[in-house]
């Protein structure tokens, strides 16, 4: 192949040629080269994050960090829901030490999240939860672990689900349920 211009001889995978500049026919290149596929979205993101990850490695690396950055596209381990929740088996672990399931028998319609009021008081944090159509506290589960307390409550056709973050020496100091109405205080 020949320049156009100064007709020097030229390699056929050259755009330009070395001597005079002259831009080769695209379109030329164009038919002898292969066509590019289009990606998939999904490859499309997997392309940009591989692109993102090594522009982070190097601003990383001009910080002073060594490593590599290790990000996975996917699903990721599925949350349940609220709902699905009730219907769970949960599992009661005895004084023994022996864990025995119990049947949840309740089964609602809908699992709302309850209005809650939060207060600071002296003792620590005041938590006003409302519950209308909860008809007693046998109707109310608490569950308090390291960093949480889990609270659920069942009406007649829905039930209430609701987490409140608490610090790790905290513990329930006080609970009341009257009116429709569920009290705590955490110390």
């Amino acid at each position: 192949m020949n320049c156009k211009k100064c007709k020097r001889e030229l390699d056929e995978e050259w755009r330009f040629c070395p001597a005079c500049g002259e831009s080769m026919n695209k379109s030329f290149f164009r038919f002898f080269s292969k066509p590019k596929r289009e990606l998939s979205p999904e490859e499309e993101m997997e392309k940009d994050m591989a692109k993102m990850m090594k522009q982070a490695e190097g601003m990383l690396k001009i910080m002073g960090f060594p490593g590599k950055i290790n990000i996975r596209i996917g699903r990721g381990p599925q949350m349940m829901q609220p709902q699905q929740l009730d219907q769970q088996k949960a599992v009661k672990i005895q004084a023994g030490g022996r864990a025995e399931q119990e049947e949840v028998q309740r089964e609602s319609k809908e699992t709302l999240e309850p209005l809650m009021k939060a207060t600071r008081i002296a003792k620590g944090m005041r938590y006003v939860l409302v519950l209308p159509g909860v008809m007693s506290a046998n109707d109310i589960k608490i569950r308090q672990f390291h960093e949480s307390i889990e609270i659920r409550a069942y009406a007649k056709d829905r039930a209430y689900f609701k987490v409140i973050p608490i610090g790790q020496n905290s513990q329930i100091v006080e609970k009341k349920y009257q009116e429709e109405m569920l009290k705590l205080v955490i110390s």
